[in-house]
This record gives C-alpha cells, structure tokens and sequence, in this order.
C-alpha cells in the first residue's frame, strides 16, 4: 500500500474529527498500529485541529446568544404549514421543553462549527500539499534542465576530445608513477602538428585545497608550465596549455596556483615521448 496516497485520502483527517462509521474507525485504528508514519501524521492533524479551535473560539454574548436562538425558532415555526401548527394555546412553554430546545440548538450550533473547521481545515491541508507538489515538480524541472545542459557540454567536450584522439599527428604518451608514487599514472595525449594538450589523470591520488597538480612539459631538458589542476572524483579529460615541443611531460604537486619552477620530490607521474 501506498502510504502517501492513503494520507492523501483525507480518511486520517475525518476519523480524527470522529466522522467515520465504526467499521471505518476499526481499520483505520489498524493501520495506524501497522504503519508509524500514519500515526505521525494523525499527531499533526489533531495538533491543527486543536489549534484552529483555539484560535476560532469564542465565547457569544447573552444577547447575542438569546438573537441567535430567537432567529432559528422563527425560521422554524415559519417553515411549519397553518395546516399544522398547533393553537398557541395548547403550546407548553415549560422549563423542561425550553432547556430541551436550546440542547438542541447547541447542538446543531457545535456541528455547525465542527463541519466548518474541518472543511477550513481540510482545505489548508489540501492546498499547502498542493503547493508543495508544485513546487516539487518546478524543482525536479530546472534540476532536469541543468542535466540536460551539463550532459550537453560532456558530450560537446567528448567529441572534442574524440577527434583529436583519431587525429594522426596525436601521440599518446603514458606517465608512470615515481618511487614516492608507484601506484600513480596519466596519459597525455598531444597533438604534435597543432601542439593541443589533453591530460588524462587515471589515478593520480585526491590532494587538499591548499595544493594543485601542474604538468610539465620537459623542452630541452628544461620545464615548461603546461597548466594546473584539480582532482576530484569526477575529474576526466583536461584541456591544458598548448605545446609546441616536448621530450617528457611530468607532474608534480605544488602550491594553488602552481609553480614557476618543478618542486622535484614532489613528482607524482612522469612519461618520456
């Protein structure tokens, strides 16, 4: 059983108004035992109907009160045909029959209030889970537009990248992990004629936000910044500097914002051409 669309039903609201036959009373008495949330929420409804009667309450005046009751027993002696009316003389005006007439009318006066807090109360209800459902669907729709446009630059990036691994002139250049590091290692794969970069950081190990991971391109057998960068969990493809000559790239792992010069014991990876 569902037990969102059960709470929905609003049974949780008419049995806490005692407005269910005993039969329907008994199973919903069940259901609540079986399932906590329904007794949860059974807790909230009789907490609001308790508060909203607070808030309605009060307490009429005698001449209020006495108005009232007087303008009922009109509308009703007028409803009653000539046909039927007993003679006015016959009428007993006792303290009994009087005392029996206004417990009547309390009566229909205190249903009266309960049908209408129940109704204002089943309304809110009604409505705030409306407003939530709205707002739910208009979240769920902006996060499925957001996905759509990040699956787009994934895609646009992919083939990008796609392309330029089928270029001819792209070497693949694998960088193995050092001594401190053997578990370590990336693959470059630059683009000789174009000297296009794209990094592939396979393993190379999660650092803290005070450092960043810089390439370097080895010319001459002197570094060469090719770029930083961070590594996440979700970290793929990395565009990087643009290369025109290279013996080896190397990375190593050094301050944000990067180096002017290799920190050496602090090499991660490093791959000959």
């Amino acid at each position: 059983m569902d037990i969102r669309d059960y709470i929905s039903s609003g049974i949780l609201e008419l049995y806490a108004c005692n407005a269910l036959p005993d039969q329907e009373r008994k199973e919903v008495e069940a259901m609540i035992a079986q399932y906590p949330e329904l007794a949860a929420e059974l807790r909230e409804i009789e907490h609001a109907l308790e508060g909203m009667a607070e808030r309605t309450a009060a307490t009429p005046s005698a001449g209020a009160r006495s108005a009232f009751l007087n303008a009922i027993e009109e509308d009703i002696e007028a409803a009653i045909p000539d046909k039927v009316r007993p003679d006015k003389a016959t009428i007993v005006t006792g303290e009994i029959n009087g005392n029996r007439k206004l417990t009547i009318y309390k009566w229909l006066l205190a249903a009266c209030i309960a049908l209408l807090l129940v109704s204002s109360f089943l309304a809110t209800t009604y409505y705030n889970r409306w407003k939530n459902s709205d707002a739910r669907v208009l979240s769920l729709q902006q996060q499925q537009n957001l996905l759509a446009s990040e699956n787009k630059v994934l895609s646009s990036n992919y083939e990008s990248a796609l392309a330029r691994l089928r270029n001819p002139s792209t070497k693949i250049i694998t960088l193995a992990g050092t001594e401190s590091h053997p578990d370590s290692k990336a693959m470059v794969y630059w683009d000789q004629s174009s000297g296009e970069l794209v990094l592939d950081p396979l393993s190379l190990p999660e650092h803290d936000e005070d450092h960043q991971y810089q390439l370097w391109a080895i010319q001459g057998g002197k570094p060469v910044d090719a770029g930083v960068f961070d590594i996440s969990g979700d970290t793929t493809l990395l565009t990087l500097k643009t290369i025109p000559e290279a013996e080896a790239f190397a990375i190593t792992l050094e301050p944000r914002g990067g180096s002017e010069a290799p920190t050496l014991d602090q090499m991660v990876v490093i791959g000959k051409i």
